[in-house]
């Protein structure tokens, strides 16, 4: 009796370890596919020259904050006296994203000439590169800005006095970024 005892809890245990080194080994070979993720951090990226130094800025209007709040955030950029040529990256914070209204303006102290190399806006592995011949494709410009197609060049002006000028993201692109989230 005593043998048999021993003998069955002898072939328990045996089998309990046997499963348990085959669990390791099956755990072993399982290859854990990472998807590629892109960042969650929305950028807008403007490669320009301009012929007069100005503060360049982009606006977004009612973005929806993970705080379940709306809030207007503008982000802007000084060029110092001697600078014409420049690329700047406007970055929102993580998981932030325009969804209503994002606006580039150019600056408001001076009139210029500025002349697109490139434009790019990217969120997760959402991209929209934009060349100096598609602004208008991308950008519906306000009356303080002219731009020739042929050039890629944006030429600012006063109109009554004033000086605003904007160029707005089309609601359709801002629609296929917020829907990348």
């Amino acid at each position: 009796m005593r043998f048999s005892v021993f003998l069955l809890v002898s072939l328990l245990l045996f089998n309990c370890k046997e499963e348990k080194e085959q669990n390791l080994d099956s755990q072993d070979n399982i290859e854990i596919a990472e998807e590629p993720k892109g960042d969650d951090k929305f950028k807008f990226d403007f490669d320009f020259e301009t012929s007069v130094p100005d503060d360049f800025s982009i606006t977004a209007n009612d973005v929806f904050m993970n705080n379940n709040q709306f809030m207007n955030v503008k982000v802007t950029h000084k060029l110092n006296a001697n600078e014409t040529q420049k690329k700047i990256r406007f970055e929102f914070p993580e998981n932030i994203v325009p969804d209503y209204q994002l606006m580039l303006s150019l600056g408001m102290k001076n009139e210029k000439k500025v002349t697109v190399k490139s434009i790019l806006l990217t969120y997760n592995e959402t991209e929209f590169n934009v060349t100096p011949d598609k602004v208008e494709e991308y950008f519906t410009l306000n009356k303080f800005v002219e731009y020739n197609p042929e050039s890629g060049i944006l030429t600012t002006k006063k109109v009554e006095g004033n000086h605003n000028p904007l160029l707005f993201v089309r609601k359709k692109i801002l629609d296929s970024i917020s829907s990348a989230k």
